[in-house]
C-alpha cells in the first residue's frame, strides 16, 4: 500500500475465529501497541494509519495460555512527478524542442495525446524532438502498490509571436533610466538594440525571453529609437 509522512496509508486489520480469550492485544512494530478498547474478542475490525512498513502481531491471552497471530504489512512512497518540461514550449514547425523529466515510483511513461512516447519508459530522461502540430505530453508514474500520478505539460507550434513590447518611462533627462517590458510566445535569444545598432539588453533564457525586462541608461539628449 502507498504511505508516506504527509500522506498515511490507512490499512484495516481484521480478526475472526477468536475463541475462549480473555484478554487481545494488538502490537504493531515499531508502531507500538494499539488500542483495542470496545473491540470485540471474537471477531473485529480496526482502521490504523502507517507510513512505513509495519509487523503486526494480534495475541489472544486466557488462563490456560496464549495465541498468536501475526501479519506484515509494506508501505511504498506515493508516486511524485518532480518535472516535465518543454523548453521551449512555443516553437515554429520543425523547430526542435527538449522534453525533459524526473519522476519518484516504480515505472513511468510519457504519453503523447494518448498514445506511448517511444524511448520515455524510466522515471528520468531527456528526448531532442520536433513537431509540425501542437501537442501535449503527459508523464504518468505509479508505485509497486499500484498508485498512480501524472502531469501534462503543452507544446504550442506557430510562428514567433511579439505579445508586448514598451518602455517607460519614455521622456527622461539625460542620466536616467528607461525599462523595456516584453512578452513573446517562442525563440531562443532576445536582443535590443540602439539607433547604432549596437546591444543595450540580451537573453538567451527562456523564461527571460518568455517574459521579461531591463533598464537602460539615456545618455544624451535627443530622441532615441530602439530595434527590438
Amino acid at each position: 500500500m502507498s504511505g508516506d509522512p504527509g500522506r498515511p496509508a490507512t490499512v484495516t486489520l481484521r480478526w475472526s475465529g477468536v475463541e475462549r480469550a480473555e484478554v487481545l492485544e494488538l502490537v504493531g512494530d515499531p508502531l507500538g501497541a494499539v488500542d483495542l478498547a470496545g473491540r470485540s474478542l471474537e471477531a473485529d475490525a480496526i482502521d490504523v494509519e502507517l507510513t512505513e512498513d509495519t509487523s503486526f502481531a494480534l495475541k489472544a491471552t486466557n488462563q490456560a495460555g496464549e495465541a498468536t497471530a501475526s501479519v506484515a504489512v509494506r508501505v511504498v512512497p506515493y508516486p511524485v512527478v518532480h518535472r516535465l518540461v518543454a523548453a521551449p514550449d512555443h516553437v515554429v514547425p520543425g523547430e526542435t524542442f527538449v522534453l525533459d523529466w524526473e519522476a519518484s515510483g516504480a515505472v513511468a511513461q510519457i504519453f503523447e495525446d494518448g498514445v506511448p512516447l517511444a524511448g520515455a519508459d524510466a522515471l528520468s530522461g531527456r528526448l531532442t524532438l520536433e513537431r509540425h502540430a501542437s501537442t501535449r505530453f503527459t508523464l504518468v508514474v505509479a508505485n509497486e502498490a499500484g498508485a498512480e500520478v501524472e502531469q501534462t505539460v503543452a507544446l504550442a507550434v506557430g510562428p514567433l509571436q511579439n505579445l508586448h513590447f514598451a518602455a517607460a518611462p519614455v521622456y527622461v533627462v539625460p542620466g536616467d533610466t528607461v525599462t523595456f517590458e516584453w512578452e513573446n510566445l517562442g525563440g531562443r535569444a532576445l536582443r535590443i538594440r540602439n539607433a547604432d545598432g549596437e546591444p543595450v539588453c540580451e537573453s538567451h533564457d527562456l523564461a527571460e525571453i518568455r517574459e521579461g525586462s531591463c533598464a537602460v541608461e539615456i545618455g544624451l539628449e535627443g530622441t532615441h529609437l530602439f530595434e527590438y
